[in-house]
Formats: structure tokens, C-alpha cells, sequence
């Protein structure tokens, strides 16, 4: 074989690596931007609820700073708790006979 042949042989399968190194390249490329987009679309939701989430537990420190939460709570466990009007157990004339 010539040399010219040779150079000419490594130059070909240089191209072809080339291209297919390319090729490659430009698939990693494309998923990657799509994986990238969606990270931007999450990281975008994500502060947008933590934005709310904050304005609610601002809310609630506000309630529980002005002790709306603790009157709440006993209310709520008053009303639990409470006794409910019990019915006396004693026999009236009647009953007995």
C-alpha cells in the first residue's frame, strides 16, 4: 500500500469518528436542554408555592402572636369536654307498681 492510500484510509475513518463524535455530542446536547427546561419549570413552581406557603405561615404566627389560636383550642376542647344534659335516673310513681 501507498502511503498516499494510507493517509487517505486514516483520514476517512478520522471523518467518520468525527461525525459520529458529533452526532453524539449534539444528542447529549438536546437532552440535556430538555432536562434543563424542566429543572427552570420546577425551580419556577416550586417558588411560587414556597411565596404562598410563607404568607401562610406569616398568617398563622400573626394568630398565634395575638392568641387567637389558644381561645380557639379551648373552645374547642370546652365544647369536647363539655357535659352534655344528663337525664336524671330516678323512677317516678308511675314506674312502680
Amino acid at each position: 500500500m501507498s502511503e498516499t492510500l494510507q493517509a487517505n484510509i486514516f483520514f476517512l475513518i478520522t471523518s467518520i469518528a468525527v461525525v459520529t463524535a458529533t452526532v453524539f455530542v449534539c444528542v447529549i446536547l438536546y437532552y440535556l436542554i430538555r432536562i434543563i427546561r424542566r429543572v427552570d419549570h420546577i425551580v419556577k413552581r416550586v417558588d411560587e408555592r414556597s411565596e404562598v406557603i410563607a404568607d401562610d405561615i406569616a398568617r398563622a404566627r400573626a394568630y398565634v402572636v395575638q392568641g387567637k389560636l389558644l381561645r380557639a383550642i379551648g373552645a374547642t376542647l370546652g365544647r369536647m369536654f363539655r357535659s352534655s344534659p344528663r337525664r336524671s335516673s330516678r323512677t317516678t310513681d308511675d314506674d312502680t307498681v
